[in-house]
């Protein structure tokens, strides 16, 4: 089949090179603010964000409860342990944006068919610039187009494509294959620990709890109210007017953000986790609140954005309200979904479900065929209006069907949440993968067929005994995942259309996890990430 080079249907231009690919059953509980017993919520069309609280008053604690309660808020990130030798920077997959940051010579390389050690943060780790002699990078992030690292001395470096400021520096041109540093960072003396890159939009949390994010994002449906009045209040001029893929915006006053800064409306507030979609936020505070942001035009915000004024979507927006036993402790996203585990072991979800990828247990009502014509066919285009096709877009926070920790059974928990455009993958604490959503390309990892949509999270098989070298950590591109064992296997599946999977002669969808760094080789894995079209892993050389 010939390659595929965009997600969801879309077209790739010279111009914008992003691309990307009723009563709910179990709602989290309302607020209320009487000692009547609260009703459960309905799901209605409105243009205000809810906000989700738990029933009934938060009784009187004593200061030694109090401080308990607090003990076990989640936390901002600890920057990792520096292990020698550093770890190293490899990419595989389409470099055709300078995405793996191969450098200027690098860049003739378009595609890369297995992992590939890159020689410019080789040379980097030599030279001692990401802090001593020796010292290598901490942690990645992959994009559509573009990258993201953090180097030990907490330093933010970008490379790929330019065009939408998500590198959040300038560059001459489109994008820069070279890795360089983001220097304003480092000019406010922001500790970087993690990073997390969408389509056009980048964000990085630092040791303190900080949020910085720069870009912009996608696919505001249409020009909106509050866009004509920020031009005619400021003056300013937006960059790109509305096409196929709708508005553009950092904010409802800021078309584009250059260069990282807080989340406007956030500034005070600190973080403990961030996750990323296509074109949307989902933020974790540190006293276990949930925030979204960006693109809501397929639910992932929680809520119904104003048609009229799609803009809006970039205001921050609470989705879960921290009371005492109902606080958020992870945060996840997918493609166009959004997903939290709170303090209970419950995992919710709630955007896209077009392949059950919100894992929530339906799937879209889709309509009867056509004479003449199979169900694909006549549903594609009524598909294109998400909105009229019933159990399509789960709007607001419901629960996921056999993740929570009551039913995982053995005080195990989801532990991290990843996704792509129709599927999305859950880790828990023992070491095992569940998927839910499409597996067209092979990303569930199963034995589903293609074209099979799987409403619930299903257990994902591996080659080896996970109980006896457990997962510790997974990662999703639009139409593929990956995943790394404890002692540093590195296995990928799914769609392998632009060499994603990294491993040589395999077909273009892998239905099962595939070793791509054995436990018998020299390296071990210490992490995976995944974008658009390729693959980034830090890798280190074992002692001989």
């Amino acid at each position: 089949m010939p390659p595929r080079r965009t997600r969801l249907g879309e077209s790739r231009t010279s111009d914008d090179r992003q691309t990307r690919s009723k009563r709910p059953a179990s709602s989290p509980p309302p607020p209320t603010a009487t000692k009547r017993r609260a009703r459960q919520p309905q799901v209605e069309i409105t243009t205000k964000p809810r906000t989700i609280q738990r029933p009934g008053r938060t009784p009187a604690v004593s200061i030694n409860e109090l401080e308990q309660y607090r003990a076990v808020s989640p936390q901002p990130p600890i920057p990792p342990s520096h292990e020698r030798p550093s770890w190293q920077l490899f990419g595989w997959g389409s470099n055709d944006s300078g995405q793996l940051g191969m450098g200027e010579e690098g860049a003739v390389y378009t595609e890369l068919p297995r992992p590939t050690r890159n020689q410019v943060v080789e040379k980097l780790i030599a030279e001692g610039l990401f802090g001593v002699t020796g010292a290598g990078l901490e942690t990645i992030a992959a994009g559509a187009f573009h990258s993201l690292a953090v180097s030990e001395d907490g330093a933010v470096w970008s490379f790929g494509h330019n065009d939408t400021a998500t590198l959040g520096r300038q560059t001459a041109g489109g994008g820069d294959p070279v890795p360089r540093r983001v220097q304003s960072l480092i000019d406010e003396g922001f500790r970087a620990v993690r990073v997390v890159a969408g389509d056009c939009i980048s964000a990085a949390l630092s040791d303190k709890g900080e949020l910085r994010a720069w870009g912009l994002f996608r696919r505001m449906a249409q020009r909106s109210v509050t866009y004509a009045k920020s031009v005619t209040d400021n003056g300013s001029t937006w960059p790109d007017l509305p096409d196929a893929e709708g508005m553009k915006a950092f904010s409802p006053t800021i078309p584009k953000q250059s260069t990282p800064s807080p989340i406007p409306g956030l500034a005070n507030e600190r973080f403990a986790a961030i996750a990323v979609g296509h074109d949307h936020l989902v933020l974790l505070t540190t006293s276990g609140e949930v925030y979204t942001m960006g693109s809501g035009d397929s639910g992932q915000l929680g809520y119904r954005v104003p048609k009229n004024d799609p803009v809006l979507g970039t205001v921050p927006h609470k989705v879960l309200r921290a009371s005492r036993g109902h606080r958020a402790v992870i945060v996840g996203a997918g493609g166009s979904t959004s997903f939290f585990v709170d303090e209970q072991g419950v995992v919710w979800g709630w955007g896209l479900n077009d392949s059950g990828q919100t894992g929530t247990g339906k799937l879209p009502a889709m309509p009867k065929p056509q004479a003449g014509q199979n169900q694909e066919e006549d549903a594609a285009p009524q598909m294109h209006d998400r909105k009229k096709v019933r159990g399509m877009i789960v709007w607001t926070p419901q629960r996921v069907k056999r993740m929570s920790r009551s039913e995982l059974g053995g005080g195990v928990s989801v532990v991290q949440i990843a996704g792509g455009d129709s599927h999305t993958l859950f880790l828990t604490s023992d070491g095992r993968v569940f998927a839910c959503g499409s597996a067209w390309d092979g990303q569930l990892g199963g034995a589903q067929n293609p074209g099979d949509k799987v409403p619930e999270p299903v257990l994902v098989p591996f080659p080896h005994n996970v109980e006896e070298d457990p997962i510790v950590q997974i990662a999703c591109g639009p139409r593929m995942s990956a995943a790394v064992t404890r002692d540093g296997v590195l296995y990928t599946w799914g769609s392998n259309v632009n060499a994603q999977i990294g491993v040589k002669d395999v077909p273009d969808e892998v239905s099962v996890p595939t070793v791509v760094i054995r436990r018998e080789g020299g390296w071990r894995t210490k992490v995976v990430a995944c974008g658009s079209q390729h693959c980034l892993a830090l890798l280190q050389k074992k002692a001989q």
